[in-house]
């Protein structure tokens, strides 16, 4: 069965995890494709900049099974590597 894949950042901000990190707060989304291993696996972190209080939510999102894997957050802003 073929199934629509939603883009990395759209996965990231419907994760309930996400979600509540971000809610209510102004904040900017960049992507970074960090692993792509063929058909199997491709990942992406989503960047997300809140901008009060100032961090930086990265969430590793799997695309091919179109899930966040992991979370980190820093406690300022960090730099978005080039694609």
């Amino acid at each position: 069965m073929w199934k629509s894949l939603l883009p990395p950042e759209e996965v990231a901000l419907q994760d309930p995890r996400m979600k509540e990190r971000i809610e209510g707060k102004e904040y900017e989304v960049k992507e970074h494709t960090r692993k792509a291993g063929g058909d199997k696996e491709i990942l992406v972190d989503v960047y997300i900049r809140i901008k009060e209080p100032k961090k930086t939510v990265i969430a590793t999102v799997d695309v091919v099974k179109q899930e966040v894997i992991g979370i980190n957050e820093t406690s300022s802003w960090i730099s978005i590597p080039e694609r």
